[in-house]
């Protein structure tokens, strides 16, 4: 019986091993920016595996804007990983901004950032 419990865990052991994703956006999650201030947004995926993560796309406050990428998003980025850039964005309304992403693998991230009224 114990031999069959250990070859059923080098079996499980010997499986695929999937590559992980992680996505970093910036501005980060927690900032605050004045209504009508000029920023840069970038998303950077990034792979643990050889190949960068396929499929990034991008939402700010729930619109889709992946095709909106900067042809410029991989210049001098990390060997592994997909980018995305939008330069001088601006909103004037106050409150919550929310920007997201999500690759082809399913990893995902969130920045909720406050939008305060500038007087």
């Amino acid at each position: 019986m114990w031999a069959l419990l250990a070859v059923g865990v080098v079996i499980l052991a010997a499986g695929p091993v999937l590559a992980a994703t992680t996505i970093r956006i910036m501005p980060p999650d927690g900032g605050v920016l004045a209504a009508g201030q000029i920023v840069d947004i970038r998303i950077e995926a990034t792979s643990d595996g050889a190949a960068p993560p396929a499929g990034l796309r991008v939402w700010v406050d729930e619109q889709e804007w992946t095709a909106r990428n900067d042809s410029r998003a991989q210049e001098g980025a990390a060997k592994g990983s997909v980018n995305f850039l939008a330069r001088r964005f601006s909103t004037t309304k106050a409150g919550t901004l929310v920007i997201r992403a999500t690759t082809a693998d399913g990893a995902s991230a969130e920045s909720r950032l406050g939008v305060e009224a500038w007087a």
